[in-house]
């Protein structure tokens, strides 16, 4: 069944041109300071290696899927090598993810709401941290994925579900994540599958449990839910992961169960047929991409490597971390929210369902965020409350009265992205679904034309970000906005002049020993490598999440050698930091390498003497 949006008038173009430049204004002038070296250097290093015809988790450790490495080094190929390129290209994708929220909020809205849903989208990201995480590029898929099947909607071309599944797919060669886009996208294709089938058997005659389809569509459903509590429950703190990351997504299964019960009953035939119609040309898009992944894997034989690194070893990580909590107490957490969810059915036939949650969610961030104090303890608690109240708020009224597919989208993709967290929870993978919880909000199923809660939840949301500035650069120490000074290598990032003082030094004393030979630095930093024009010889690029087996003296010292490495950095100098697995392995280095100078209390730079007697 076909919608019909508003056109597209002057008075839109005016709204996003002035949003875009608002928004600019606010992210250019610090999109360029600041950085993380471990995340930078890592990926720099995974794309300079691709460039030198290595494939990831073949050759390498990809900390991904392995997708942005080959794009990444297709930009270092057309630009030269630059830390700065990986910004500029989140900059690109930020700016399309604020067009197509422009796009998917003037569906509802007017142009001057739209545009000001752009601005606080800008203030709750890059404005907020600028840093290239590869998370930057989850909220423009997503959203250009919902608006693809909003197209979808408009047009009845099932081109525009391929778009969509197209999107998730190159979002997953990204990183693993794509998978919960793509899960949002199946639940809405079986949701509305069923109602296409409930609506078309709606004068049928009751039917018996097997002939039921609608069992069939609870699964998904069910699914969805106990993969996302799986997940969560393996993190540290994990009683708050599960309500506060999995929980949107378990109010989400359970509105979407309802909705699909009180359909009606549902044919089989027609659940099929329907679910092919819509569920299959989101599996083809997102196929393509993945094939195309695949290829070079399938030409040399290395698929098994892809399939371990992709998955098996993430697997690993996650279980590394893993602090699953007593059963009980999620249970209990999560009542709360289930129990408003059962209440709110038969109560909202006759009123607004949507305003009291939303006033809760406005009440929240636009009080507590400006008053608590401004540390991670505080803040994160108070913002990753923000997707359960709009899922719950979505639950309450969507299960009564309503089939808005759009808004049912929009609040599974915007509760999905929520499992980025997974494994550790941070502000920075919170800000990376931000627009979709602002797009979510704007569409929550109020009564009507009244939306003044949804608005008022709508603009504490903009106070909040207004304050962003003064509260979430100080989370992390390792990001200042203030940079003064430019990296040794000449780029174009501004990063602190005590930073650039001591990475300098490192650079110089590591190239005055290297000799013609090769470089090490355990266990992590690859930015030297970089910064020195050198290579890791080894596939781990950081022993912190390499096997036992790799970094055991006995292995790692012979590959050394065979890879004529004459300098080795370690990080931390000093011997008592060491985590003891490491320890056996900083003895080995320091025996070989005997040569040894102490940089800022810092790094250890190692080599091997030129004569028996000699270090200098």
């Amino acid at each position: 069944m076909s919608q019909t949006y508003p056109q597209w008038t002057r008075a839109d173009r005016v709204a996003l041109a002035v949003a875009l430049v608002v928004s600019l204004a606010f992210v250019v002038p610090v999109l360029y300071r600041g950085w993380v070296p471990f995340d930078e250097g890592w990926i720099i290093e995974q794309a300079t290696r691709v460039l030198a015809g290595q494939l990831p988790h073949r050759d390498f450790d990809d900390l991904w899927t392995g997708g942005w490495s080959f794009v990444h080094a297709a930009l270092l190929r057309l630009f030269g090598p630059s830390m700065a390129i990986m910004r500029s290209a989140i900059l690109v994708a930020w700016t399309a993810g604020l067009v197509a929220l422009f796009a998917i909020v003037r569906r509802r809205h007017d142009p001057v709401l739209a545009g000001a849903s752009v601005i606080v989208s800008a203030l709750w990201t890059l404005w907020a941290w600028q840093l290239p995480l590869l998370n930057w590029f989850y909220f423009p898929g997503a959203l250009l994925a919902v608006l693809a099947v909003m197209r979808f909607e408009e047009t009845g071309r099932h081109r525009w579900l391929v778009a969509a599944g197209t999107l998730a797919g190159i979002l997953f060669v990204f990183k693993l994540t794509g998978l919960f886009l793509l899960s949002a996208l199946l639940l809405w294709s079986v949701v509305r599958a069923a109602h296409d089938g409930q609506a078309n058997d709606a004068r049928s005659a009751r039917r018996s449990a097997i002939a039921d389809a609608r069992w069939a569509a609870l699964v998904p459903c069910a699914l969805h839910a106990t993969l996302s509590v799986r997940l969560a429950s393996g993190m540290p703190g994990a009683e708050s992961a599960v309500v506060l990351i999995a929980g949107p997504n378990v109010v989400l299964a359970a509105g979407l169960a309802v909705v699909v019960w009180r359909g009606g009953p549902l044919p089989w035939m027609r659940f099929i047929a329907s679910m092919l119609r819509i569920g299959a040309p989101v599996v083809l898009g997102f196929a393509l991409p993945v094939l195309a992944l695949l290829a070079p894997y399938l030409a040399s034989g290395s698929i098994g490597a892809l399939w371990h690194g992709v998955f098996v070893t993430p697997l690993r990580r996650l279980a590394d971390v893993a602090f699953p909590p007593p059963w009980w107490r999620i249970a209990a957490k999560l009542s709360g929210p289930a129990l408003l969810l059962w209440l709110g059915v038969p109560r909202t036939r006759g009123g607004d369902g949507a305003t009291w949650p939303a006033v809760a969610l406005g009440a929240v961030l636009g009080t507590t965020y400006v008053l608590l104090p401004a540390s991670r303890e505080y803040l994160i608690p108070t913002l990753a409350t923000l997707p359960l109240v709009i899922a719950t708020a979505w639950a309450w009224t969507s299960v009564a009265r309503t089939r808005d597919g759009t808004a049912l989208l929009l609040v599974s993709v915007a509760a999905s992205a929520q499992l980025l967290q997974v494994p550790f929870a941070t502000v920075n993978y919170f800000l990376a679904s931000a627009p979709l919880l602002v797009a979510a909000s704007l569409f929550l199923p109020t009564r009507g034309p009244r939306r003044t809660a949804t608005l008022f939840a709508f603009a504490a949301l903009g106070v909040a970000g207004a304050c962003g500035v003064r509260r979430l650069p100080p989370l992390n120490a390792e990001i200042r906005l203030d940079g003064d000074a430019r990296m040794p290598h000449g780029d174009a990032i501004w990063i602190p002049r005590d930073d650039s003082i001591r990475y300098a030094e490192v650079t110089r004393r590591i190239a005055a020993h290297l000799g013609g030979g090769g470089l090490y630095v355990f266990p992590w930093h690859n930015e030297f490598y970089y910064f020195t024009g050198t290579r890791n010889p080894v596939r781990s690029l950081t022993a912190l999440l390499a096997p036992d087996a790799e970094i055991d003296p006995a292995v790692l010292v012979p590959r050394l050698d065979a890879a004529r490495t004459t300098v080795v950095v370690l990080f931390p100098p000093t011997h008592d930091e060491w985590i003891p697995r490491l320890r056996n392995t900083v003895r080995a280095i320091r025996e070989k390498w005997s040569c040894s100078e102490r940089l800022h209390g810092w790094a250890e730079v190692r080599w091997r003497p030129s004569t028996e007697t000699s270090c200098q």
